[in-house]
């Protein structure tokens, strides 16, 4: 009988207190405020630029071999344009890669502001000596996702076996 009391008791209690934190305050009768947010309709730089730019987007990389971007866009120059970028990119600016060993296009999708484009990126690296450890499988391989609009080159670099984005840059471009 005790154990029956007991767990009557605590359960009461449990509930009083989840009580307490889902209500809001009583005392309070004032109405709450909230910040109205700007929407495509109500704010004009929003159809401006296309909604996964970030702000601002800095100049391109000053990497040397770093491609163009090609001045008439069809999904083919632009599936070129984005795997030699990869490329380059990511042997200058990540170490342990030595170099590319190959880039799949997984998705390539025309967008109503240009073009979205998904890479499977394996890269090389040196063999490790006598006395280092190697390295993981995977530890060269990774996913990245490039959106192409005419003013902006967007890269998300993403993890290869669950795909969680690890780091995303935004680079100005223009081609006109």
């Amino acid at each position: 009988m005790d154990r029956r009391r007991f767990l009557a008791t605590a359960s009461s209690l449990a509930g009083v207190a989840l009580a307490g934190c889902l209500s809001s305050d009583p005392d309070s009768t004032e109405p709450t405020e909230t910040t109205p947010t700007a929407t495509p309709a109500s704010d004009p730089s929003a159809t401006a630029t296309p909604e996964w730019v970030s702000d601002p987007c800095g100049s391109p990389p000053e990497i040397d071999g770093l491609p163009e971007p090609p001045e008439t866009r069809t999904q083919d120059r632009v599936v070129d344009y984005v795997t030699e970028f990869e490329r380059t990119y990511t042997v200058a600016t990540r170490d342990g890669y030595d170099e590319i060993e190959g880039v799949s296009v997984t998705t390539t999708e025309e967008t109503d502001n240009g073009y979205r484009i998904e890479l499977a990126v394996e890269g090389n690296t040196e063999t490790p000596g006598a006395n280092e450890t190697p390295q993981p499988v995977d530890a060269t391989a990774h996913r990245a996702t490039y959106r192409l609009s005419k003013n902006h080159l967007l890269r998300e670099h993403q993890g290869y076996a669950a795909g969680r984005t690890l780091s995303e840059d935004c680079w100005a471009v223009r081609t006109d």
